[in-house]
């Protein structure tokens, strides 16, 4: 992981943290929040930006349980968030600006499909 510890990143996320990264260019947030009686997490990517969660997943046991489904799940181009930590760096972000900087992100890439990719 780039820009940080993959264990602690990995520890945060079993406990639901806000965090930011980025993978290929394409800039992430993942949180989870309690809604009694359910723990909810999602992925939403903001560059560029799809407008509905790209992954989310509820439980009623605990955090953990959210976070050990993102472990799973082929999010990523088809691969696991393990499989990418080496390509993923953990930011420091606050997505401003959303709009202009996926336009600038389809302009640097104009052959990738623009929805539902990650």
């Amino acid at each position: 992981m780039i820009n940080g510890d993959y264990k602690m990143f990995v520890d945060d996320l079993y406990e639901g943290k806000e965090m930011n990264f980025s993978y290929k260019e394409r800039i992430y947030f993942l949180q989870g929040w309690y809604e009694a009686p359910i723990y909810r997490m999602e992925l939403v990517r903001f560059i560029p930006l799809l407008n509905k969660n790209l992954w989310e997943h509820s439980s009623t046991v605990s955090m953990y349980e959210n976070g050990k489904d993102f472990m799973k799940s082929k999010i990523f181009d088809g691969k696991t968030f393990a499989e990418i930590e080496s390509e993923v760096e953990w930011l420091d972000f606050t997505p401003d600006n959303t709009e202009e900087k996926t336009k600038e992100y389809w302009e640097k890439h104009p052959n990738e499909i623009p929805d539902g990719i990650v």
